[in-house]
């Protein structure tokens, strides 16, 4: 497979490739993923959830889920509300 930064750089160009495109064709679509995996419904909270995950060629499955998209949103945020200027004070 080569070396982790080569497969991230593989990755990389696939992807740009998929920033450039008007439309998610087939071919585009199998550059880019490896794989889907559909999970069964859950029920147990009184709400249908289902978990996919997607496991991308080159860099396997990334951690999309909610609680952590969640996480990364609070970071930023977070981050934004310290190292930003206060608009007020420009």
């Amino acid at each position: 497979m080569g070396t982790v930064e080569s497969q991230h750089q593989k990755f990389f160009e696939i992807s740009q490739k998929l920033y450039r495109a008007e439309q998610l064709t087939l071919e585009i679509l199998r550059m880019f993923v490896e794989k889907v995996v559909v999970h069964a419904p859950d029920r147990s909270s009184g709400h249908r959830t289902q978990q996919i995950d997607i496991h991308y060629n080159f860099v396997g499955q990334l951690d999309m889920s909610v609680e952590t998209t969640k996480a990364r949103r609070r970071s930023k945020a977070e981050m934004d509300t310290q190292f930003l200027p206060n608009q007020q004070s420009i």
